[in-house]
Protein backbone atom coordinates (compact mmCIF):
# COMPACT_ATOMS: atom_id res chain seq x y z
CA UNK A 1 0.00 0.00 0.00
CA UNK A 2 2.89 2.18 1.11
CA UNK A 3 4.81 1.88 -2.38
CA UNK A 4 1.20 2.57 -4.38
CA UNK A 5 0.91 5.89 -2.62
CA UNK A 6 4.59 7.00 -2.73
CA UNK A 7 3.82 6.10 -6.46
CA UNK A 8 0.76 8.53 -6.58
CA UNK A 9 2.51 11.05 -4.82
CA UNK A 10 5.34 10.90 -6.83
CA UNK A 11 2.62 11.10 -10.17
CA UNK A 12 1.06 14.12 -9.04
CA UNK A 13 4.01 16.16 -7.60
CA UNK A 14 5.30 15.15 -11.72
CA UNK A 15 2.28 16.99 -13.32
CA UNK A 16 2.67 20.29 -10.41
CA UNK A 17 5.82 20.32 -8.76
CA UNK A 18 8.23 18.53 -11.13
CA UNK A 19 11.13 19.66 -9.46
CA UNK A 20 10.44 18.41 -6.08
CA UNK A 21 9.16 15.17 -6.84
CA UNK A 22 12.55 14.33 -8.56
CA UNK A 23 14.11 15.71 -5.33
CA UNK A 24 11.94 12.78 -3.05
CA UNK A 25 12.14 10.38 -5.40
CA UNK A 26 15.14 8.58 -4.25
CA UNK A 27 13.77 9.69 -0.70
CA UNK A 28 10.51 7.35 -0.92
CA UNK A 29 10.11 3.48 -2.48
CA UNK A 30 8.35 4.44 -5.71
CA UNK A 31 10.15 2.50 -8.43
CA UNK A 32 11.16 2.71 -11.91
CA UNK A 33 8.77 0.19 -13.17
CA UNK A 34 5.80 1.72 -12.04
CA UNK A 35 5.69 4.56 -14.48
CA UNK A 36 6.53 2.22 -17.60
CA UNK A 37 3.65 -0.31 -16.37
CA UNK A 38 1.67 2.54 -16.54
CA UNK A 39 2.76 3.41 -19.70
CA UNK A 40 2.56 0.06 -20.97
CA UNK A 41 -0.45 -0.16 -19.97
CA UNK A 42 -1.70 2.86 -21.47
CA UNK A 43 0.25 2.29 -25.20
CA UNK A 44 -1.71 -1.17 -25.74
CA UNK A 45 -5.01 0.76 -24.40
CA UNK A 46 -4.76 3.39 -26.91
CA UNK A 47 -4.55 0.15 -29.60
CA UNK A 48 -7.34 -1.78 -28.60
CA UNK A 49 -9.35 0.78 -28.20
CA UNK A 50 -8.28 1.84 -31.84
CA UNK A 51 -8.15 -1.01 -33.46
CA UNK A 52 -11.39 -2.10 -31.96
CA UNK A 53 -13.41 0.70 -33.07
CA UNK A 54 -12.25 1.15 -36.92
CA UNK A 55 -12.88 -0.33 -39.99
CA UNK A 56 -9.65 -2.36 -40.41
CA UNK A 57 -10.60 -3.20 -44.29
CA UNK A 58 -10.44 0.49 -44.97
CA UNK A 59 -7.30 0.65 -42.77
CA UNK A 60 -5.87 -2.02 -45.18
CA UNK A 61 -6.94 -0.44 -48.14
CA UNK A 62 -5.43 2.79 -46.78
CA UNK A 63 -1.62 0.85 -46.51
CA UNK A 64 -1.98 -0.19 -49.63
CA UNK A 65 -2.88 3.06 -51.23
CA UNK A 66 0.45 4.59 -49.44
CA UNK A 67 2.58 2.01 -50.43
CA UNK A 68 1.30 0.83 -54.05
CA UNK A 69 1.40 4.94 -55.23
CA UNK A 70 4.70 4.01 -57.50
CA UNK A 71 4.78 0.28 -58.31
CA UNK A 72 3.14 -1.64 -60.97
CA UNK A 73 0.01 -3.30 -60.89
CA UNK A 74 1.36 -7.00 -60.94
CA UNK A 75 3.21 -5.26 -57.68
CA UNK A 76 0.08 -3.86 -55.94
CA UNK A 77 -1.30 -7.20 -56.17
CA UNK A 78 1.82 -8.87 -54.15
CA UNK A 79 1.35 -5.73 -51.52
CA UNK A 80 -2.55 -7.04 -51.27
CA UNK A 81 -0.84 -10.20 -49.86
CA UNK A 82 1.99 -9.25 -48.39
CA UNK A 83 0.02 -6.21 -46.49
CA UNK A 84 -1.00 -7.56 -42.56
CA UNK A 85 -4.15 -6.76 -42.19
CA UNK A 86 -6.78 -7.01 -38.85
CA UNK A 87 -5.39 -8.83 -36.04
CA UNK A 88 -1.56 -8.94 -37.50
CA UNK A 89 -1.70 -4.91 -38.04
CA UNK A 90 -2.81 -4.69 -34.52
CA UNK A 91 -0.42 -7.25 -33.16
CA UNK A 92 2.31 -5.68 -35.09
CA UNK A 93 1.35 -2.47 -34.41
CA UNK A 94 1.58 -3.30 -30.11
CA UNK A 95 4.30 -5.08 -30.43
CA UNK A 96 6.60 -2.21 -32.48
CA UNK A 97 5.20 0.39 -30.02
CA UNK A 98 6.42 -1.41 -26.67
CA UNK A 99 10.56 -2.01 -28.59
CA UNK A 100 10.04 1.25 -29.30
CA UNK A 101 9.20 2.76 -25.81
CA UNK A 102 12.06 0.36 -24.19
CA UNK A 103 14.58 2.14 -27.16
CA UNK A 104 13.41 5.30 -25.92
CA UNK A 105 14.28 4.54 -22.69
CA UNK A 106 17.53 2.85 -22.96
CA UNK A 107 19.04 5.73 -24.83
CA UNK A 108 17.59 8.49 -22.85
CA UNK A 109 19.14 6.29 -19.53
CA UNK A 110 22.81 6.54 -22.22
CA UNK A 111 22.69 9.82 -22.88
CA UNK A 112 22.70 10.64 -19.15
CA UNK A 113 24.36 8.99 -18.41
CA UNK A 114 27.10 9.61 -20.43
CA UNK A 115 26.73 13.29 -20.29
CA UNK A 116 26.05 13.49 -16.31
CA UNK A 117 29.48 12.71 -15.98
CA UNK A 118 30.45 16.01 -16.49
CA UNK A 119 29.56 16.66 -12.86
CA UNK A 120 32.72 14.88 -11.13
CA UNK A 121 30.62 14.02 -8.01
CA UNK A 122 27.81 12.23 -9.53
CA UNK A 123 27.95 8.85 -8.77
CA UNK A 124 24.94 7.83 -10.58
CA UNK A 125 24.81 4.66 -12.98
CA UNK A 126 23.03 3.60 -16.01
CA UNK A 127 20.44 1.75 -13.98
CA UNK A 128 19.78 4.96 -11.78
CA UNK A 129 19.26 6.97 -15.05
CA UNK A 130 16.78 4.18 -16.87
CA UNK A 131 14.57 3.88 -13.75
CA UNK A 132 14.32 7.84 -13.79
CA UNK A 133 14.11 8.50 -17.49
CA UNK A 134 10.65 6.80 -17.25
CA UNK A 135 9.41 9.46 -14.96
CA UNK A 136 9.70 12.17 -17.94
CA UNK A 137 7.71 9.33 -20.44
CA UNK A 138 4.61 10.02 -18.36
CA UNK A 139 3.47 13.16 -19.97
CA UNK A 140 2.53 9.78 -22.92
CA UNK A 141 -0.09 8.78 -20.48
CA UNK A 142 -2.38 12.04 -21.38
CA UNK A 143 -1.44 12.12 -24.71
CA UNK A 144 -2.75 8.79 -25.46
CA UNK A 145 -5.84 8.95 -23.64
CA UNK A 146 -6.72 12.16 -25.90
CA UNK A 147 -6.59 10.89 -28.77
CA UNK A 148 -8.68 8.12 -27.62
CA UNK A 149 -11.20 10.82 -26.76
CA UNK A 150 -10.73 12.48 -30.24
CA UNK A 151 -11.02 9.21 -31.87
CA UNK A 152 -14.50 8.51 -29.78
CA UNK A 153 -15.31 12.18 -30.26
CA UNK A 154 -14.88 11.96 -34.31
CA UNK A 155 -17.77 9.20 -34.43
CA UNK A 156 -16.17 7.48 -37.79
CA UNK A 157 -14.44 4.19 -37.96
CA UNK A 158 -12.53 5.65 -40.84
CA UNK A 159 -9.55 7.60 -38.84
CA UNK A 160 -5.66 7.09 -39.14
CA UNK A 161 -4.26 6.85 -36.15
CA UNK A 162 -1.88 10.10 -36.69
CA UNK A 163 -4.99 12.17 -37.60
CA UNK A 164 -5.71 11.65 -33.07
CA UNK A 165 -2.88 13.32 -32.21
CA UNK A 166 -4.47 17.14 -32.35
CA UNK A 167 -1.45 18.54 -30.57
CA UNK A 168 1.10 17.25 -33.11
CA UNK A 169 3.75 20.05 -34.18
CA UNK A 170 2.63 18.74 -37.88
CA UNK A 171 -1.01 19.66 -37.15
CA UNK A 172 1.06 23.40 -37.82
CA UNK A 173 3.26 22.05 -40.35
CA UNK A 174 1.26 19.67 -42.35
CA UNK A 175 4.21 17.61 -44.01
CA UNK A 176 3.62 15.08 -46.20
CA UNK A 177 4.63 11.24 -45.59
CA UNK A 178 7.78 10.93 -46.66
CA UNK A 179 8.89 14.63 -46.11
CA UNK A 180 12.95 14.38 -44.04
CA UNK A 181 11.07 15.63 -40.50
CA UNK A 182 7.34 13.85 -41.30
CA UNK A 183 8.07 11.06 -38.62
CA UNK A 184 9.63 13.86 -35.68
CA UNK A 185 6.71 16.34 -36.54
CA UNK A 186 4.29 13.46 -36.37
CA UNK A 187 5.64 12.65 -33.25
CA UNK A 188 6.39 15.90 -31.12
CA UNK A 189 3.52 17.67 -29.69
CA UNK A 190 3.39 19.88 -26.52
CA UNK A 191 2.85 16.66 -24.28
CA UNK A 192 6.64 16.16 -25.74
CA UNK A 193 7.60 19.65 -24.59
CA UNK A 194 6.22 18.87 -21.13
CA UNK A 195 8.71 15.50 -21.13
CA UNK A 196 11.68 17.66 -21.78
CA UNK A 197 10.77 20.09 -19.11
CA UNK A 198 10.54 16.95 -16.64
CA UNK A 199 14.28 15.74 -18.67
CA UNK A 200 15.73 19.42 -17.47
CA UNK A 201 14.17 19.19 -13.74
CA UNK A 202 15.54 15.62 -13.31
CA UNK A 203 18.95 16.54 -14.73
CA UNK A 204 19.10 19.78 -12.56
CA UNK A 205 17.87 18.22 -9.00
CA UNK A 206 20.20 15.27 -9.59
CA UNK A 207 23.29 16.81 -10.41
CA UNK A 208 25.31 19.56 -9.45
CA UNK A 209 25.99 21.57 -13.28
CA UNK A 210 25.27 24.91 -14.51
CA UNK A 211 21.73 25.72 -15.27
CA UNK A 212 22.48 26.85 -18.76
CA UNK A 213 24.18 22.89 -18.75
CA UNK A 214 21.56 21.08 -17.84
CA UNK A 215 19.20 22.34 -20.24
CA UNK A 216 22.12 21.47 -22.78
CA UNK A 217 21.61 18.10 -21.85
CA UNK A 218 18.39 17.92 -21.77
CA UNK A 219 18.07 18.81 -25.16
CA UNK A 220 20.41 16.59 -26.37
CA UNK A 221 17.59 13.80 -26.30
CA UNK A 222 15.66 16.28 -28.92
CA UNK A 223 18.19 16.11 -31.51
CA UNK A 224 18.98 12.40 -31.37
CA UNK A 225 15.34 12.16 -32.08
CA UNK A 226 15.42 14.47 -34.83
CA UNK A 227 18.13 12.66 -36.54
CA UNK A 228 16.71 9.50 -36.31
CA UNK A 229 13.12 10.71 -38.17
CA UNK A 230 16.00 12.40 -40.65
CA UNK A 231 17.33 9.35 -41.29
CA UNK A 232 13.90 7.54 -40.96
CA UNK A 233 12.90 9.15 -43.76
Amino acid sequence: MQLMNNFFSTFKYIATRPKFAFQQLDNNSAKGWQPLLLILLTINLFWFGYFNYIDLDWLHQQQLNLYASNVSPAEVEQLKVALPNGEAVKNSIMLTSTLFLLFHGLLLATILNVLTKLDEENVDGFTDWLSRSWWTMLPLVPQLLLALLVLYGMGSDKVMYQDLFITSLNKLLELEQGHMFYVFAEGFDVFSIWSYILLFYLVATKTKLATSTCLTISLVPLVVEIAISYLMS
